[in-house]
């Protein structure tokens, strides 16, 4: 069991920001373990897209194609692509659904997403259309706005949606979250909007408490009462840690309303081995006729030597024998890139006392680290075997990206400033752009500095700015605040 706030979290982030996170570079993104895999063998491709993942330099996907298995011709057919275009600091800017028209045998258009980049490679708005099957135009759907604090950690998320009938956006969501100074979510807030008041009410809240070393130590979930004008607690998770940080327990509680208390309802134990790898995990329920807890749910691990997971089982805790049971099971199986090249799942079945294949999935990945083939197949009770369910194909080639510098203070001087910054660059043999954004990610100044390095800030707001330096192919990035009090 996890915190509801990660869930939340993770979902927020997953519908917002996926664009972004598939953007950025495989360097700095998806785990360590998802970056710089191997594809093992070249791919039949269509003259429509064509895989050129053999080509040195930077890939990204252009696009993606789902298919699905016809079981009466026996043979892969279209169903859904993607297609994404890129800026030229790698950042995806659009992103484009089609679906198969079996009538014609031609992708149409379905949605498509356009996101607007700040100075500092992050999304600060994201459009949604659908296409108009009648009009053959697209049309609004869903607009997201997103601020960032100056850690990059997302604060704001605003959720609109198009009204037709009047051509309008309209304030749907709102969530706020707040970091403390080690960027841990310390409380989550989401907003409805209120069109009778035109405003802005409370929908839940979520605090989140932290020990010293960044270990999530409590979640307590709120949801507001209108009647009341109040937050009204819903559950709490309360989790312990060894000496090493791992977690080794989690109690989980809900309110009783009734008696306006914290009542337990769950509990999960968890044991390492001395790699710090999760082995196992046991699920408890609490029996409230006997006050005790009681075997619910347990989870066994095994890892490779690099820490991945080769074996999880499933058990079930019997009442009647008092014994743990199989349940489910799965197998997974990696390349020298720490890849998961194929993963199976297993059913147990109580009347063979043996595991039954329930699934499949088979995946082949690019030198850069990018998946590229995708197969699932599910098992077919019936016949006794493995039927193909569908396949997901990616494919890439190599973009001119401008690459990226980590950021830095010490390009720009004075910080703060008051009159003017100033780039150093050493000797400029190229032309330079400076780009000057607000914290909101509109840009407020763009300057040519191939001569003159001195840019006058004294006309700017006081507060943090962020920069962008273009400079012989690469990006320079960094922040800087002006301060108008500063004399010098």
């Amino acid at each position: 069991m996890r915190p509801c706030f990660v869930t939340t979290i993770i979902g927020v982030l997953l519908i917002i920001c996926a664009d972004k996170i598939q953007a950025q570079s495989t360097d700095n993104h998806l785990d360590q373990i998802e970056l710089k895999k191997q594809y093992p063998q070249k791919l039949k491709t269509s003259r429509e897209d064509q895989l050129k993942s053999a080509m040195a330099g930077v890939q990204k996907i252009d696009s993606t194609i789902y298919e699905v298995w016809d079981t009466i011709t026996n043979r892969w057919v279209f169903n859904v692509k993607f297609e994404s275009t890129y800026d030229a600091y790698m950042n995806r800017i659009l992103w484009i659904n089609y679906t198969w028209d079996k009538t014609t045998n031609q992708w149409v258009f379905s949605s498509k997403k356009e996101c607007a980049i700040n100075g500092y490679g992050e999304i600060s708005l994201q459009y949604t259309y659908d296409w108009d099957i009648i009009t053959s135009q697209w049309g609004f759907s869903q607009k997201l706005q997103l601020a960032y604090n100056v850690r990059g950690d997302y604060t704001l998320l605003i959720y609109y949606e198009w009204d037709k009938t009047t051509s309008q956006w309209v304030s749907y969501l709102k969530h706020e979250l707040t970091y403390d100074s080690f960027g841990n979510i310390i409380l989550y807030i989401m907003y409805e909007w209120d069109t009778a008041t035109s405003q802005w009410i409370y929908l839940s809240k979520e605090e989140n408490t932290f020990d010293a070393q960044s270990n999530y130590i409590l979640y307590v979930s709120f949801d507001w009462d209108k009647t009341t004008g109040q937050f009204i607690g819903q559950k709490k998770y309360e989790y312990t840690y060894d000496v090493n940080g791992n977690n080794t327990s989690g109690i989980y509680y809900a309110l009783d309303k009734t008696i306006s208390q914290w009542v337990v309802f769950g509990k999960d134990e968890y044991t390492y081995d001395v790699n710090g790898n999760n082995t196992s995990e046991i699920n408890y329920a609490w029996d409230k006729t006997n006050n005790q807890w009681i075997f619910n749910l347990k989870f066994e691990n095994t890892f490779d030597a690099y820490g991945n997971v080769t074996l999880w089982i499933e058990y079930l805790w019997d009442k009647t024998t008092s014994q743990w049971i199989f349940c489910r099971k799965s197998e997974n199986a990696y390349d020298s890139n720490g890849n998961v090249i194929f993963h199976i799942m297993y059913m147990w079945n109580e009347t063979t006392s043996q595991w039954v294949i329930e699934s499949k999935s088979e995946n082949a990945f690019e030198t850069n680290g990018n998946k590229t083939i995708s197969i699932y197949t599910e098992w077919d009770k019936t016949t006794g075997q493995l039927i193909s369910g569908y396949k997901l194909t990616s494919y890439l080639s190599e973009h001119n990206f401008i690459s990226n510098i980590p950021e830095t203070s010490n390009y720009v001087y004075p910080n703060p400033a008051s009159e003017y910054i100033l780039f150093d660059l050493g000797y400029i043999s190229e032309p330079a752009i400076v780009e000057i954004f607000d914290i909101q990610g509109r840009k407020v100044l763009e300057q040519d500095i191939s001569e003159y390095r001195q840019i006058w800030v004294s006309n700017l707001a006081h507060g943090l700015y962020l920069y962008r330096l273009i400079y012989s192919g690469h990006i320079y990035r960094g922040r800087f605040v002006v301060n108008n009090k500063i004399k010098y």
